[in-house]
C-alpha cells in the first residue's frame, strides 16, 4: 500500500471531476413527514402534495452535490420547495419532522434509524393492540426488542391511568388486611 486509495463507497452524488463513479445500488428517495399529518397515511405521495409542509434540509455548504441534486430533480418535476430549516444530517431532519417543523427527503435505508413522531414509526400502536413484542421488533426491523421497547413504544395515558388505580386497589387492600 502506497497511501492512495484505489476504490471506495461513497453515497451519491459525489464531484465526478476526477472520479470514474460506478453505482452498485439505487435506492428511492422518500419524504419523511410528521406522523400525524394526512400524508403519512398516503401510499403513495407527488411532490405537489408537499406544497403545504417546508422542507428539512441538508445543508448546501455541507452537501453541496445531495443539495443540487435534490434541488434539480425538485425544480425539474415543476416544485419549488420552501426550505424552513438547514441541517447537518439526516438524524437531525428526522427530529425535526417527528417535531412537526416540516418534511425532510431522505433515503428509503434510513427508516430504521427514524426516531419517534416520524410516520413509519408503529411501535406504539402495535404494542397497545397487545401484538408480540417479536413480531413488532422484526416488523420494524429493529436489532432487538429492547430497542422497540426502550427507544420507540410508548405508554399511552388510558394504559398509564389503569396501570396506576391497580396499584392503588392493591395498595389500599393490603392496608385494610393490616387494620
Amino acid at each position: 500500500m502506497n497511501g492512495e486509495l484505489d476504490a471506495g463507497l461513497v453515497i451519491l452524488p459525489v464531484p465526478k471531476d476526477s472520479l470514474e463513479v460506478e453505482p452498485v445500488l439505487s435506492e428511492p428517495v422518500v419524504a419523511a413527514v410528521p406522523e400525524q399529518h394526512s400524508l403519512a397515511f398516503k401510499k403513495a405521495v407527488a411532490l405537489q402534495d408537499l406544497d403545504e409542509l417546508p422542507l428539512i434540509s441538508l445543508a448546501k455548504r455541507l452537501h453541496p452535490y445531495c443539495y443540487e441534486d435534490i434541488h434539480l430533480r425538485c425544480l425539474q418535476q415543476g416544485y419549488q420547495p420552501r426550505i424552513a430549516q438547514e441541517v447537518s444530517s439526516f438524524p437531525e431532519a428526522m427530529a425535526l419532522v417527528a417535531e412537526g417543523i416540516g418534511f425532510a427527503f431522505t433515503r428509503e435505508c434510513y427508516e430504521p434509524f427514524c426516531c419517534r413522531g416520524i410516520w413509519h414509526t408503529y411501535t406504539t400502536p402495535l404494542t397497545q393492540n397487545n401484538e408480540d413484542v417479536k413480531v413488532v421488533q422484526e416488523l420494524l426491523r429493529h436489532a432487538n426488542s429492547r430497542i422497540t421497547l426502550d427507544l420507540y413504544a410508548q405508554a399511552g395515558m388510558q394504559e398509564k391511568r389503569l396501570a396506576q388505580s391497580k396499584l392503588v386497589d392493591r395498595v389500599l387492600r393490603k392496608d385494610k388486611a393490616l387494620a
